[in-house]
């Protein structure tokens, strides 16, 4: 046999060889990318039939009915609320768990899914009663969950979304958003307890300097907030945090 030959018989299995490697990869790729997509899906069918059961259909001439946490506790009994950004997709319950891991891959009726679920710190007052209380959610693909905060990068966005409705078995709150920033998840930028109101103050006017929006709420001595937080790909351990003043409408406490 020449050596052409030879040579030209080993560069075709060489090409038949990268060719099956670049195949496999395709193939596993595209597996992993239908399996997310799906997981998505199952996560959006699960939402929205949680949705209905939290509000029980009613006749046309009756008052639209409250969130039933009574339902929603016989799902999952770690249920604290349910948050609404009117016009959006956002439309979820909020539960807290005893760690800040298991609800980035669980949804609300704890099955596996990497949508995971809104909930709010661990370490925090479920009755929101914290100067800050943190509530996270993951940035998906699919646009769900909390993908939606990214959208207040945009003052046209704030302004026509200035307050989430949050639902809790003691009535309901208006949280009005305050400001928007990009923040690092590599630096220790989340507190959640102050000596003082001053202290409380200057932590809030770091967010309003460096928002990306300009808010027509004012943050007050005495006030509470949420800090609602998700990752965004601005860049490497990049999030996006909101931060809502908390104002009841129609506590119980």
């Amino acid at each position: 046999m020449s050596r052409r030959r030879k040579l030209n018989r080993n560069g075709i299995l060489a090409l038949r060889i990268l060719f099956c490697v670049f195949l496999g990869i395709f193939l596993f790729s595209a597996y992993n990318l239908y399996s997310i997509m799906h997981a998505y899906r199952e996560g959006a069918r699960t939402y929205e039939e949680i949705a209905e059961k939290a509000r029980p259909a009613v006749q046309e001439d009756e008052p639209e009915a409250g969130i039933d946490f009574a339902a929603l506790a016989a799902i999952n009994p770690d249920i604290v609320g349910w948050m609404e950004l009117e016009g959006t997709i956002i439309n979820y319950p909020v539960v807290q768990g005893t760690d800040n891991a298991y609800y980035l891959e669980h949804l609300f009726n704890r099955e596996v899914n990497h949508m995971g679920s809104l909930f709010i710190d661990c370490r925090s007052d479920a009755l929101l009663g914290d100067k800050l209380t943190p509530i996270y959610g993951h940035h998906t693909n699919s646009g769900a969950m909390f993908c939606t905060l990214e959208n207040y990068k945009e003052q046209a966005f704030y302004d026509e979304h200035p307050y989430f409705i949050y639902t809790s078995p003691q009535g309901e709150y208006r949280l009005e958003a305050v400001a928007g920033t990009l923040m690092n998840a590599e630096e220790d930028f989340l507190q959640t307890a102050f000596t003082d109101e001053d202290g409380f103050l200057d932590y809030i006017a770091y967010y309003q300097r460096n928002s990306t929006f300009v808010s027509r709420t004012e943050v007050l001595p005495g006030d509470r907030v949420v800090m609602l937080l998700t990752c965004t790909a601005d860049y490497e351990n990049a999030r996006y945090v909101l931060i809502c003043r908390v104002v009841p409408v129609n506590v119980v406490e």
